[in-house]
């Protein structure tokens, strides 16, 4: 009688195959894209006011430290709270700061403080959307596949990167600051989208009092 053949190894599917990974995956790398715009229109704007690489620095600092500083706590509250909720949060407030710059330039031009303020927001939101993103991820793949999404998502921005910050200083010079903030806030709304669609990850199953 003949033996029974050997299955083979699976064959792994590619993580971009996962409709999750997939739906997060490209509303992340629109809201990418449009952040682009923003990183260049930003110094451009803060320039155009005051003429000095002081304040442009003073800006970037005033982002920096409240995302450095509250890095922690993000990651505390992200253990207690959905972090799906967390990341859709997060870019509701980037997208209401930067439609508010959009407006402000088409209304009556921006003032230096107003620009603190959006610094300071984003950097607030960016302390708790880093940690949830970090904690969202693998619940929508499964364990084998994480390190080819972590990898997909840093070749993405960084590709996103190179490619887009030549034609936003081009579409800026051609349209200006306020289309470049507004372009932004849309890009917002796909990863919105995409959040929206997705499944809040399994709570955590009680692990019961500790032993001594």
């Amino acid at each position: 009688m003949a033996a029974a053949p050997i299955p083979g190894p699976t064959a792994r599917k590619h993580v971009l195959s996962n409709p999750k990974f997939r739906l997060l995956w490209m509303g992340s790398t629109v809201s990418v894209l449009g952040d682009q715009f923003y990183l260049v229109a930003l110094p451009w704007l803060v320039l155009g006011l005051t003429g000095s690489s002081i304040a442009l620095g003073a800006i970037s600092m005033t982002a920096a430290i409240p995302r450095a500083g509250l890095m922690l706590i993000g990651g505390v509250v992200t253990d207690r709270v959905s972090p799906r909720r967390i990341m859709m949060l997060t870019a509701t407030a980037r997208t209401v700061l930067v439609a508010a710059v959009a407006a402000l330039l088409w209304m009556r031009g921006m003032r230096l403080w107003e620009l603190y303020a959006l610094a300071l927001g984003f950097g607030i939101a960016d302390a708790f959307a880093a940690p949830a993103a970090q904690t969202f991820m693998p619940s929508l793949v499964d364990r084998e596949q994480l390190p080819a999404a972590q990898s997909v998502f840093q070749s993405t921005n960084q590709i996103t990167t190179l490619v887009a910050a030549g034609p936003a200083g081009l579409f800026i010079k051609a349209f200006g600051n306020a289309w470049a903030f507004f372009l932004d806030a849309v890009s917002f709304l796909f990863i919105l989208g995409a959040l929206w669609k997705l499944p809040d990850p399994p709570a955590l199953a009680s692990a019961g009092p500790r032993k001594k």
